[in-house]
């Protein structure tokens, strides 16, 4: 089957690149901005991992045993009381498949035009199920003059003979003490 049902909201946007920016954020004091160059050459890595792979059939047997690490790429949404926040950023996700559970990360925020969004989120709690992987999903992110918690889901599945390949969606809420609510919704492609 297919991995097409992961595509949301990326081909609207032109894999992002044609979104609307959002705020971004500053690093640390005196660090330099990663700049268009480096959300260029991301934007492009993304885009063509995901034309790789969404087409790849679902892993019908999983591995048993050993452990893998994936990596690749998040393309993300925030939607905020002040407006939409559209980035990308890097993943890795460790699969220990005797023990049927996953961990992983998110970081290296770049909305367009190069801006760095500070934040960063971890996969938490993955299991390896009959019906692909699930696991919780916890961080924070900085927007709009504030900072943003990150509470929410992972599903995904693996890709291809023997798991060579995996891909994903996040769903989740952001919480700040002073705007409100808002949400976070995002794809995941990586691969070994």
């Amino acid at each position: 089957m297919p991995i097409r049902q992961f595509s949301l909201f990326l081909s609207a946007c032109g894999m992002l690149g044609a979104c609307g920016g959002g705020e971004g954020g500053g690093g640390e004091a005196g660090a330099a901005s990663p700049g268009p160059m480096e959300y260029a050459v991301r934007d492009a890595a993304f885009e063509s991992l995901t034309s790789r792979l969404e087409d790849a059939e679902i892993t019908a047997t999983l591995p048993v045993s050993g452990t893998a690490t994936y990596v690749g790429y998040l393309g993300a949404a925030a939607d905020l009381p002040g407006g939409s926040l559209f980035f990308t950023g890097d993943a890795e996700m460790t699969a220990r498949f005797a023990a049927r559970t996953v961990s992983g990360r998110l970081d290296r925020f770049l909305g367009p035009g190069g801006a760095e969004i500070p934040g960063s989120a971890v996969i938490v709690d993955g299991r390896i199920g009959p019906a692909g992987i699930t696991a919780a999903v916890e961080g924070h992110l900085a927007a709009a003059g504030e900072r943003h918690a990150i509470d929410g889901a992972f599903s995904g599945t693996f890709l291809g003979a023997s798991a060579r390949s995996a891909a994903g969606v996040v769903d989740a809420t952001l919480s700040s003490g002073g705007s409100g609510t808002g949400t976070l919704t995002g794809e995941l492609w990586l691969e070994r």
